[in-house]
């Protein structure tokens, strides 16, 4: 958000954002850096259940295909890590017609970098084979927009971020191939919480070690015309 404050050159806060797909609504605090009030939206109550708490962020129980909201009424719309999941020339479209004029939609996401991490070898050969992530769709941005959005501005970047075991272990369990599993009735989250607890502490010393593990980022800067 700091870099894209700093490409907009914002003075203000914009009025008003919507964050579609907000999960627990981490990237609904991160809109709140740039806009003054938050709408934010997830089809899933459970992460809804825990979603951060805000008094400048309001959450509803909606999925992309029920955003009944007033036309041209938003300033910044985000979709953070969820894109992969929607049909995009429908989500454009619905985006263009709550967008605002020269209003902007961010699309970003962000994977943990396998190649320069030391979980590569735990998170290929063990999360990924234990926790398999579910189908996604192929998403080619720029030749998908409806007619009034306007594609501004790409940037990928590297982020590191320190993780306490505990930490790692909710981060991990926001990730779809954790809530596929849940949501097919094959496991539990505090079943699959035990055992990557167990898992980790390979890695992790103690409950109070931080280990820094690298983050590629990337998003898509759009424009309503």
């Amino acid at each position: 958000m700091k870099q894209i404050r700093r490409f907009l050159q914002f003075k203000h806060k914009l009025p008003l954002g919507l964050d579609i797909a907000c999960g627990t609504g981490l990237s609904s605090k991160a809109l709140g850096l740039i806009s003054e009030k938050v709408i934010a939206c997830d089809g899933s109550s459970h992460m809804l259940h825990h979603a951060i708490a805000n008094e400048h962020i309001s959450y509803f129980l909606k999925d992309e295909n029920q955003l009944e909201f007033e036309e041209n009424s938003f300033d910044i719309i985000s979709i953070a890590s969820g894109i992969h999941w929607m049909d995009t020339k429908k989500i454009f479209q619905t985006c263009e017609n709550l967008l605002k004029p020269k209003a902007w939609l961010l699309i970003y996401d962000h994977r943990i970098l396998h190649e320069q991490t030391f979980l590569k070898g735990w998170y290929e050969d063990y999360f990924l084979q234990e926790y398999p992530a579910p189908a996604r769709n192929k998403t080619e941005v720029q030749t998908e927009l409806s007619e009034h959005l306007a594609f501004i501005k790409e940037e990928k970047f590297v982020h590191e971020i320190s993780f306490q075991t505990e930490s790692f272990v909710q981060y991990l369990c926001t990730q779809s191939n954790v809530l596929s599993l849940v949501q097919s009735g094959t496991s539990t989250f505090e079943e699959i919480e035990q055992k990557l607890r167990e898992e980790l502490r390979v890695f992790f010393k103690d409950d109070n070690t931080s280990i820094p593990i690298d983050f590629k980022y990337q998003y898509q800067l759009i424009r309503r015309i």
